[in-house]
Parts: C-alpha cells; structure tokens; sequence
C-alpha cells in the first residue's frame, strides 16, 4: 500500500511540474506579447506626436506667413493709393 501510496505521489509530483511548467511559458508567452504590444503602442504614439508637433509648426508658419502677406499687402495699397494722389491732374 505504501508503494502505491508513493507512486501515485510521483505521478502527482509529475503532473504538478508539467502543468506548472506550461503555466510558467504561457505566463512569459503573454508577458511577453503584452510587452511588445506596450513597446509598439509607445513608438506609435511617439510618432503620432511628432507628426503633430510637425502640423503645429507649419500652421504656424502658415498663420506668420499671412500676417506678412496681410503686411506688405497693406503697404503696397498705400502706396499705390499715394501714387494716384499724386498723378491726379
């Protein structure tokens, strides 16, 4: 009795380490994915980052670049004002 005792212990001592053993790859099988999925999300959303900053920086080019149209256009419409006050017979 004690022999069968003892061997069911082994099987059971088996069975214990294969399912540990499997839950131990599965555990770092996941830890894994979840971890490239955190590292992939990150470059992601760095890159999304950077394409705005990029927008930003052109809208506001964009946005300096009308003021100084809006500018000169001004003055040039003086001038011209200027000039037909001053061809007027």
């Amino acid at each position: 009795m004690s022999k069968i005792s003892l061997r069911n212990l082994k099987i059971m001592l088996v069975l214990i380490f294969a399912v540990a053993f499997s839950v131990a790859l599965l555990y770092l099988f996941f830890n894994f994915a979840l971890m490239w999925q955190v590292v992939t999300a990150g470059i992601t959303i760095s890159l999304l980052l950077i394409i705005l900053f990029l927008l930003v920086i052109f809208i506001l080019y964009l946005w300096m670049r009308l003021l100084w149209l809006k500018r000169d256009l001004n003055k040039f419409k003086s001038e011209i004002k200027k000039l037909k006050e001053k061809n007027k017979p």
